[in-house]
């Protein structure tokens, strides 16, 4: 099964792309792969570039799943041709497929572009012990944690806490929690030794 999937997939992006682009109105088109490279320049020549820049996105992603460099090297030298590479810039995980000496002649220094830092996709907040609401106690519990490569929080270790009543809710809110995992070189990577604190006060 495995392998009629890979086969079809690869027989697919070797005969013809499809992208699908949505604007006021959706538009599909269909074609080799030098058909999308003059429809992506036709593109830029209308001045579309965010729309040309997806196309070239498309692509890398597409080839990059069955491993024609060639193409990914054409379809590279197109993006770094037309899209201006000023900064700020989104690095797409795809701009990785690229040989290295183009991204560094498109962005310069790629130390600021290799990693990007995870981002938290929601913290669920620590409900309020009621011994401690009973008690009209108030706190903080500050932890350290790692987020692994599918963006869950590992590991959780309390640094500081002013009550040990506070702990437990803390990891238990923790261990629902979720992030959007850290990338390096457009590949999801672990990050250790990540701090936030919680504080527990009572409305007045």
């Amino acid at each position: 099964m495995i392998l009629m999937k890979e086969y079809f997939m690869t027989t697919l992006i070797g005969m013809s792309f499809v992208v699908l682009f949505y604007s006021s109105v959706s538009e599909a088109k269909t074609g080799s792969f030098e058909d999308f490279m003059n429809y992506a320049e036709k593109i830029v020549d209308t001045g579309e570039v965010d729309k040309a820049e997806k196309v070239f996105t498309f692509m890398l992603g597409a080839l990059a799943k069955t491993n024609r460099r060639h193409q990914i090297t054409k379809t590279c030298e197109a993006l770094i041709s037309n899209i201006p590479g000023e900064n700020p810039i989104e690095i797409r995980d795809s701009y990785w497929e690229c040989p290295e000496w183009m991204l560094i002649r498109w962005l310069g220094n790629l130390d600021d572009y290799r990693r990007k830092e995870p981002i938290p996709y929601f913290i669920y907040r620590p409900f309020y012990p009621e011994e401690a609401l009973g008690l009209k106690l108030e706190g903080e519990v500050e932890v350290e944690y790692d987020v692994d490569t599918s963006g869950n929080i590992r590991n959780v270790k309390v640094i500081s806490s002013t009550n040990a009543i506070f702990e437990n809710v803390v990891i238990e809110a923790l261990d629902k929690s979720k992030y959007t995992p850290a990338r390096l070189n457009g590949k999801p990577t672990q990050t250790v030794g990540l701090n936030r604190k919680f504080t527990f006060e009572i409305d007045k």
